[in-house]
């Protein structure tokens, strides 16, 4: 070490000169350099043909060097600015004691965002500078993701480095593997051999070991313990290299991502429900900010102004976002639900309306039930949740909280009571519509496909957009519950042609034309009654006794 900082030391003086204006540069031949150190310090011939070489590849590697005149056998500088980079770096090199950073200031903490900014820099410049397209990653990092889906959306969780500006700040619930992990399911291998699986590009080792990984950053991120939940065959994507990193570790790194299906039982499902509300909740520890991305924002990775990280996910089906649609739509969904009530079922909006239950048509059943109404608005307001919570929610009131599949948590005993009451009222007439959970948890037990409101809750209005577009709104007014509030709402839906725009025009109007089809029934059937379901109406016109009833319209339409 004496050596090379005495040789370090006699270079300084013998470097070649450079005016800092004009274009005076002065030049060295490296033999000649080789024989001035030699005479000054008496270092081997083959010592200083090392130390020379070191700093020709490091200065060349820089740009300091006129790559013309090294070719020769010189050393000329490129630049005045070239010159002091690398006289600055001598001083500090040939100073025993001299150092750019303090011992122990890589690994203060405290210092993680300079850490960040001076590797980012040094890896960009390594990219950009590369001989070939292919950069070789100096991280390697195995993930385990959780692919959490309800109803049609996907779980994500706010990412450790929140605050960085530019970056997607959602990500799949998971992390890396860490050594830990590899102890765990790996026994007997010693410190050196755990951090070789650890480094190493596709090893089984760290791959077989990702569950334990999966089921550490559950509980942490999201509370799930092992007995809440179940994992489905794993899904492993391409491996993804990007100029990526949490904090200070921001290099060039290779993710290999394994994503997990999970399967969640009640127990995980109350769990999952109770996170959305568990900021501030005494009964629920805080856990990292969860969100809900709908399947076609998690391929646009934007849902509003949050951004997901999903570019691995993209990659792996070369930025094809129809494929990564078609996998989420194919992914199961992670809890199973089981409904008290398996077929279509009406809610009545006028009290003293009974139920309609079951097939469309002769054979739908009748039951009357006697509510007050509460009792009804508590129902509507119960279906409405179930039906559309995820885009138009009720205005919640303090006592009551919102949760998926159709569930309400209630804080007020008066309405627990309320609910409980009701909920036997329908028993005892042979419908078992509310299902209940502990003391206070409730919902209308059906599937949103199945859960219709009877006519008079919408009113409908025809549009004419322009000469060759047409549409149908449903209304809903602003109704209070004491669940909460329906929104005051509206639906609009395309009409497939002119012909069906102007038939339901004349059914408006009380005068029905049956010369625009010939087949009514087979056109409300096939294309009319789809669309109105999907806002929660069964049918938007009824035949009865012979004859069309159709919904209440909203206003008078123009011709």
């Amino acid at each position: 070490m004496e050596q090379i900082v005495k040789l370090l030391q006699n270079i300084l003086p013998n470097l070649p000169l450079i005016a800092e204006e004009g274009e005076y540069r002065d030049k060295i031949s490296r033999n000649e350099l080789c024989g001035i150190l030699k005479e000054q310090t008496l270092v081997s011939n083959d010592a200083i043909q090392v130390v020379l070489g070191i700093l020709e590849l490091q200065w060349s590697k820089a740009g300091l060097l006129d790559l013309l005149e090294l070719k020769s056998g010189n050393w000329q500088f490129i630049s005045f600015p070239a010159s002091l980079v690398a006289r600055s770096w001598l001083e500090v090199m040939s100073d025993k004691d001299g150092y750019w950073f303090p011992a122990g200031w890589w690994e203060d903490k405290a210092n993680s965002e300079t850490h960040r900014k001076i590797i980012t820099e040094l890896e960009k410049l390594r990219i950009k500078g590369a001989s070939s397209s292919e950069h070789h990653p100096i991280r390697q990092i195995y993930v385990a993701w959780a692919l959490i889906k309800f109803e049609d959306q996907i779980l994500f969780t706010e990412r450790e480095d929140k605050q960085r500006e530019g970056i997607p700040h959602f990500v799949l619930p998971g992390g890396r593997l860490n050594m830990s992990d590899l102890i765990n399911n790996i026994k007997g291998l010693n410190s050196s051999e755990y951090l070789k699986v650890l480094h190493s590009r596709s090893s089984k080792q760290a791959l077989d070991s990702l569950p334990l990984a999966l089921n550490r950053e559950l509980e942490e991120e999201l509370g799930l313990i092992s007995s809440e939940f179940s994992v489905g065959e794993v899904l492993r994507l391409d491996p993804y290299i990007k100029l990526e990193g949490a904090g200070s570790a921001h290099a060039l790194t290779c993710y290999e991502i394994s994503i997990f299906p999970i399967k969640l039982n009640f127990s995980g499902f109350i769990r999952i429900n109770l996170l959305d509300k568990s900021k501030g909740n005494e009964d629920t520890p805080e856990k990292m900010p969860i969100i809900w991305f709908k399947l076609e924002e998690v391929v646009r990775s934007q849902k509003g102004n949050k951004q997901a990280f999903i570019d691995a996910w993209r990659e792996h089906h070369k930025s094809n976002g129809g494929d990564l649609l078609n996998q989420l739509k194919e992914l199961p969904e992670s809890f199973e639900d089981i409904y008290l009530i398996n077929e279509m079922i009406d809610i009545p909006v006028v009290l003293e309306d009974p139920f309609q239950c079951g097939p469309t048509g002769h054979n739908e059943r009748k039951y009357d039930v006697d509510l007050e109404r509460d009792e009804l608005n508590i129902l509507l307001a119960m279906a409405w949740h179930r039906r559309h919570f995820n885009d138009w929610p009720l205005t919640e009131k303090s006592y009551v909280s919102l949760f998926h599949a159709g569930w309400f948590e209630i804080k007020d005993d008066q309405l627990i009571a309320l609910i409980v009451s009701l909920q036997e009222k329908l028993n005892s007439c042979e419908l078992p519509l509310i299902e209940s959970y502990g003391r206070n948890w409730f919902r209308l037990s059906a599937s949103r496909e199945n859960l219709f409101f009877n006519g008079e809750f919408f009113s409908f209005a025809l549009r004419k957009l322009t000469a060759d577009k047409w549409e149908i709104q449903l209304f809903t007014e602003i109704l209070d519950s004491p669940l909460g509030k329906l929104p005051k709402t509206v639906f609009s839906f395309p009409l497939v042609s002119e012909k069906m725009y102007k038939y339901l025009r004349s059914l408006e109007k009380g005068l029905e034309d049956e010369d625009i089809y010939s087949d009514q029934d087979n056109m409300m059937r096939n294309h009319l009654d789809p669309l109105v379901r999907q806002a929660g109406l069964r049918k938007l016109v009824r035949t009865s006794d012979g004859s069309r009833e159709i919904i209440p319209f909203h206003k008078e339409q123009e011709d």
